[in-house]
């Protein structure tokens, strides 16, 4: 599954559209929302039609991990962009990334949550009469009982965050489809 970010009035092919797939965007926008939290919270409908109804419960900021057709306007968008651009050219988005990496290293393994740490499974396989179990190493760990966690299929990269901001400048406005 991805995230598409499609520009409203481009200015040129660059502001068209930005992908990323989930693994990639919720990084991006935790950073973007991290950075520039005053601009990321205007994020709204982008389609007149679309009724939203704001309550007590609804965090703006949760929009921005959906698809369905939340973003910012022109101005917004250009706001954010120049955020962006600062936070590149003071080195700060290398640094994140920096951060970012080392604290995903430093996370210890995790059980592995489909063999229970035992680093084998059980399967059922036919026998020439009836069924029998068989114990086989795990698929997911190696048969380590380890596993890296989760959030750790989740990459930053600056790379990411210079090509998100080039679609800002140009995209007069985006929708998160």
């Amino acid at each position: 599954m991805g995230m598409d970010i499609v520009g409203v009035n481009p200015k040129s092919e660059v502001g068209q559209y930005f992908r990323n797939n989930v693994w990639w965007w919720r990084p991006l926008a935790t950073y973007c929302i991290t950075i520039a939290p005053e601009v990321c919270d205007k994020l709204s409908p982008m389609d007149p039609d679309t009724v939203f109804e704001e309550n007590e419960e609804t965090v703006l900021t949760d929009l921005w991990f959906t698809n369905d057709g939340f973003g910012l306007t022109a101005d917004d968008s250009k706001e954010l962009a120049e955020i962006l651009i600062k936070e590149i050219s003071d080195g700060n988005a290398a640094k994140y990334q920096k951060m970012y990496e080392r604290r995903l290293e430093n996370m210890p393994d995790e059980c592995c949550d489909l063999c229970d740490g035992a680093g084998t499974v059980l399967r059922e396989v036919a026998a020439t009469v009836g069924t029998e179990e068989v114990s086989r190493d795990c698929h997911k760990c190696e048969g380590t009982g380890q596993c890296r966690p989760f959030v750790t299929n989740y990459p930053f990269s600056a790379a990411n965050v210079l090509e998100f901001t080039a679609f800002l400048e140009d995209c007069r406005g985006f929708r998160i489809c």
